[in-house]
């Protein structure tokens, strides 16, 4: 009964939500042409390609004249991202008691140009009716309804190796009412679109097909341009500033750092509790092995609800899965370890030696999404179990091999546009629109 009572009164509100956005904010305020609205995630956090945007953006002289709404959920987010901008948080209007002004703002001027706002809450749909631009990295609100003269940009969150949307074709026992429901979602939010940025044909041809964009008449919006997260990869990769993150993160100089970052699970969903994920990796074995000369930083995916408990002064096992950039985790390792996971191909750009744990490889493709390809294509080493992986990772830490030539082919179908000029070439077709 209670979860039948909880769809009732989540399809209620998002009723009520539509409506009163249409009625009153939609028709009550008019469109800012200098206002720039950016989210990530739903506001889980500002990072992938709506950061990317507008660093641009705000580190260009030419574009001074906009502002910038930012959208998150939790107030913790107002600190972090004051500590990402190097700003400091007005004492005078927190009026020394942060924690209480923090936990009840549902908007904060940062300074003259951006402002942050709670994801959801009346500012949130006033400044969604008022911006020139929308753009965002995940599906958004679905209160939304675009007007005229009005731009949303959907950047989504990387090339796909698992099948999405309307191109999946497995079922699973937990997952079949999930995949209609992202289906739809995918849909709705494209019949809204102005433009999505694209790092390749591969992705145009897939993403368009995941997001139906033929069936909604939107095949036009997709533009190759790169990928703008990726310029922070292209034009960071340098001995100076990847000391000076290992710094900030406390990362030491003279260990290597291998980087574990899997995908989160459809199948491995429980009702009631969400998304879970038990780590196959034995962290004892790895540290047996590897922590004289390396360090382990593990990336939990966002939506994975049960994350690790690793002891702050653990010398071997860094848990850096929230609040971290992963590209600053890109930049920092030496070699990455994931499984089914998109972060392969941005990893790919720099070079660097990729490793593939499908420890339930066989169940992952035949229960839940599908592939866009024969991953056994790809030109990374795939392990099954942790003895194939440990060799795997022992290779790839001692062996000289050229990535570069042997990534080559990998990265001409996958990354061919990525010079570090990605959000720049996006953000002119974004000005393109009329």
């Amino acid at each position: 009964m209670k979860k039948i009572f909880f769809k009732i009164h989540r399809t209620f509100k998002l009723i009520f939500t539509r409506i009163r956005y249409v009625i009153y904010y939609r028709n009550r305020y008019q469109i800012d042409d200098n206002l720039i609205f950016l989210e990530s995630f739903q506001g889980r956090n500002f990072s992938d390609n709506p950061r990317a945007l507008f660093d641009y953006l705000k580190n260009n002289k030419e574009f001074n004249n906009y502002n910038f709404v930012i959208s998150f959920r939790k107030h913790t987010f107002i600190e972090k991202f004051c500590e990402y901008e190097n700003y400091m948080l007005d004492a005078s209007t927190l009026n020394s008691s942060s924690f209480n002004f923090l936990k009840t703002i549902k908007e904060y001027q940062l300074n003259d140009r951006i402002k942050l706002i709670q994801y959801q809450k009346r500012p949130y749909y006033r400044y969604m009716a008022q911006a020139k631009y929308i753009i965002s990295c995940s599906v958004f609100d679905q209160a939304f309804k675009i007007k005229e003269h009005q731009f949303y940009l959907q950047t989504w969150h990387g090339t796909p190796l698992k099948k999405l949307g309307w191109d999946i074709d497995v079922k699973g026992d937990n997952n079949n009412r999930s995949v209609l429901r992202t289906k739809i979602s995918y849909e709705l939010d494209a019949r809204r679109y102005s433009l999505m940025c694209s790092p390749s044909k591969f992705y145009s041809k897939h993403i368009s097909s995941a997001f139906a964009l033929k069936k909604v008449k939107k095949e036009n919006v997709m533009k190759l341009t790169g990928y703008p997260r990726n310029d922070y990869l292209v034009n960071n990769n340098n001995s100076s500033y990847i000391l000076s993150l290992k710094d900030k993160y406390n990362i030491p100089h003279d260990k290597k750092v291998i980087l574990y970052a899997p995908t989160w699970r459809e199948n491995d969903y429980k009702v009631g509790e969400g998304y879970c994920f038990d780590l196959k990796l034995d962290l004892v074995k790895l540290r047996e092995l590897f922590s004289k000369n390396c360090i382990l930083i593990l990336r939990i995916h966002y939506l994975i609800r049960q994350y690790l408990t690793i002891d702050e002064d653990d010398d071997f096992i860094y848990d850096l899965s929230k609040d971290v950039d992963i590209r600053d985790l890109y930049l920092m390792s030496d070699v990455m370890i994931t499984d089914y996971s998109s972060t392969m191909f941005d990893y790919a750009i720099l070079n660097r030696p990729i490793l593939l744990y499908m420890y339930d490889l066989e169940t992952y493709q035949n229960l839940t999404r599908g592939f866009y390809f024969d991953i056994k294509k790809l030109p990374f080493n795939i392990s099954q179990n942790m003895d194939e992986l440990v060799n795997d990772l022992k290779d790839s830490l001692s062996l000289n091999i050229d990535y570069k030539a042997k990534y080559l082919k990998f990265n001409k179908m996958f990354n061919p546009l990525e010079d570090g000029n990605s959000a720049k070439r996006t953000i002119e077709e974004l000005f393109k629109l009329k």
